[in-house]
């Protein structure tokens, strides 16, 4: 297997191995304190604490200030995400 291929599969197995239940509110406190225009600095290590990638979490306070989660339309919103930050 070359490298990439193996990076390819540690970050699916690290995403398909995450705790849905605890990743959700994480990533719904960071939308709603970016949202409120707080510090979201303690949201950003919940939130990574539980498993969310640096793409997630950049992608939800882009939301959070209602900026597309991917403003290149390279990266669909993960569902998990989409379901965290429904209303």
């Amino acid at each position: 297997m070359q490298d990439r291929e193996k990076i390819v599969a540690e970050v699916k197995e690290f995403k398909a191995s995450r705790d849905l239940g605890k990743l959700k509110p994480a990533i719904r406190k960071l939308y709603d304190d970016t949202k409120r225009g707080e510090n979201v600095s303690r949201a950003v290590v919940e939130a990574v604490k539980v498993g969310a990638t640096i793409g997630e979490v950049v992608g939800t306070i882009r939301s959070g200030y209602d900026i597309h989660y991917d403003p290149l339309n390279q990266v669909e919103m993960p569902e998990f995400v989409r379901d965290a930050i429904a209303r």
